[in-house]
């Protein structure tokens, strides 16, 4: 009997307790040229017909790419060794929800090196990840409109040689941002099905005992 009403209990207690739920948006930039001077990425304010927001995640990405183009001179006869490299920041920068909240990645790619003999083409790439969170000041990510989180992006290109030559480099970028809400429900009120068949079972279970009793 006592195995029975504590079975009943449990079940009652599973359907009020509160879960956490999350909602997610992400935008793109790119692939474009870069620099960029603050491209704007626009994510959603979280809805407040959801729940009650707990907290707010940012997950930022971003990758560049620089393209070298190398030729030798008409009067260069031997081969040549050309090292090209990359190296670059994003930065991500919420102006209007919060002062001074922003988060860089520092892009770095390895140095790539090509023997020259007429004309020669590499690619180098460079990729990093950042993120942000907040659990307090949340109302300005609060409702039914969006916001713009900027981009900036500054890229660097570096060539070593020697020899007659000529090249050109082309660097470009993309990225990503991306905004995750964690927050309770409104109608925790409402049981799952699984809830409300287990809390059946546990009462009618409950019955059958007294009837024998």
């Amino acid at each position: 009997m006592k195995k029975i009403l504590s079975l009943a209990f449990a079940a009652l207690f599973a359907v009020g307790v509160a879960h956490a739920d999350t909602v997610s948006f992400e935008k793109r930039y790119g692939p474009e040229f870069t620099d960029w001077n603050g491209e704007p990425l626009s994510l959603n304010q979280f809805n407040p017909t959801l729940g009650s927001l707990n907290s707010v995640r940012f997950v930022f990405g971003g990758d560049m790419l620089a393209d070298f183009d190398f030729s030798s001179t008409p009067n260069a006869n031997a081969a040549q060794g050309i090292t090209g490299s990359l190296d670059g920041t994003m930065r991500f920068v919420l102006p209007v929800l919060l002062a001074n909240a922003e988060s860089s990645i520092f892009l770095e790619a390895p140095y790539r090196t090509l023997i020259l003999g007429s004309d020669a083409r590499a690619k180098v790439r460079a990729e990093g990840t950042s993120s942000m969170s907040f659990v307090t000041g949340l109302s300005p990510f609060i409702g039914t409109g969006s916001f713009d989180v900027l981009v900036f992006a500054l890229a660097n290109t570096k060539t070593n040689g020697t020899g007659n030559m000529g090249f050109d480099v082309f660097s470009s970028g993309s990225a990503k941002a991306e905004v995750i809400y964690s927050y309770t429900p409104s109608r925790q009120d409402v049981p799952e099905p699984g809830s409300l068949a287990l809390v059946g079972l546990a009462l009618g279970a409950l019955l059958l005992s007294r009837r024998r009793a």
